[in-house]
C-alpha cells in the first residue's frame, strides 16, 4: 500500500508487479489456466503463496482508483543464474548430475509451466513498454510433465531417466520431520509439508495472452532446458 501510494503521489506512468503462477493458483487439471481464471482462494500451501494472493488484492485496490499497475504471472522460472532452493529445475539438474536426486515427489503425471529466464526478463521490458494499466500477463512456456521433465533432464545428462516415486503424503510426512529439527536446530528445513503439498496439483498456465498484446516470445523449450542443463551441471556447489 505504502509503495503503490508513493509511486502514484510521485506522478509514475507506469508500475510493474511481478506476481507469481502461485498466486492465480492450481490449474483445473492439466488444462492450462489464463488470467481470466483468477478466483477468490481461502487455502494456500505456503506463506509464499499467500502473500502473493494478498498482494494481488492490494494491486487491485489501487488499479480500482486508478493506479497505472501492470501485473505479469511468471511460470516456474529456469536458467543460468540463481543457486538457490527457487530454481527448481537447476537444483534438479544439480542433483540429477551427482546422483542425489532423491525421487520425484507424487506420481510425475503433474503438469507445470516451466518459464526460460531470459524470456521472462524480456516480458518484464515488454509489460513496461506495451501494456495498459489494470492489464495482467502470464509469462510462461512449456507445460510439462514432472516426470517427462526428469527424463529429459536425465536424457542430456546422459543418466537413466528412471528415478524413484515419492507419494506426496510421505513428503508431507518428512516436511512435517524436518520443520520440527528446524524449531530445535534453526537450520533450514530441506522440505516443508506445504512444499510438498505443492505437488498434489497441476500448475498449466497458457501464455497466449502476453504473445498477442506484447509480443512476448517462448524460447524453444529444448532449447531452454538444454541452455539450463548445460550451466547446472557445471555448477560446484549449490547454495540452497
Amino acid at each position: 500500500d505504502k509503495l503503490l501510494s508513493a509511486a502514484t503521489r510521485a506522478g509514475v506512468q507506469k508500475i510493474i508487479h511481478t506476481s507469481s503462477f502461485l498466486s492465480l493458483g492450481p490449474s483445473p487439471g492439466p488444462k492450462p489456466f489464463r488470467e481470466s481464471d483468477r478466483c477468490p482462494r481461502h487455502d494456500f500451501r505456503t506463506d509464499y503463496e499467500r502473500t502473493k494472493y494478498l498482494a494481488d488484492q492490494v494491486t487491485d485496490r489501487w488499479i480500482a482508483r486508478g493506479a497505472p499497475v501492470v501485473t505479469v504471472y511468471p511460470g516456474v522460472i529456469h536458467g543460468p543464474g540463481s543457486r538457490g532452493d527457487g530454481n527448481l529445475v537447476g537444483k534438479m539438474v544439480w542433483m540429477l548430475a551427482r546422483g542425489k536426486f532423491p525421487g520425484i515427489i507424487g506420481s510425475g503425471k503433474q503438469v507445470w509451466n516451466l518459464a526460460c529466464l531470459s524470456d521472462v526478463a524480456r516480458g518484464h521490458c515488454l509489460a513496461l513498454e506495451r501494456g495498459l494499466a489494470g492489464s495482467s500477463f502470464i509469462l510462461g512456456g512449456e507445460n510439462i510433465a514432472l516426470g517427462a521433465l526428469v527424463a529429459q533432464i536425465a536424457r542430456l545428462l546422459g543418466r537413466s531417466p528412471r528415478v524413484p516415486r515419492v507419494p506426496v503424503a510421505v513428503a508431507e510426512w518428512l516436511g512435517g520431520v524436518m520443520e520440527w529439527r528446524a524449531r530445535h536446530t534453526g537450520a533450514a528445513p530441506d522440505l516443508t509439508r506445504g512444499v510438498a503439498a505443492v505437488y498434489r496439483e497441476h500448475w498449466s498456465y497458457d501464455s497466449s495472452l502476453a504473445e498477442r498484446m506484447l509480443g512476448y516470445r517462448r524460447t524453444p523449450f529444448a532449447e531452454a532446458l538444454d541452455t539450463t542443463v548445460q550451466w547446472a551441471r557445471e555448477v560446484k556447489e549449490w547454495n540452497g
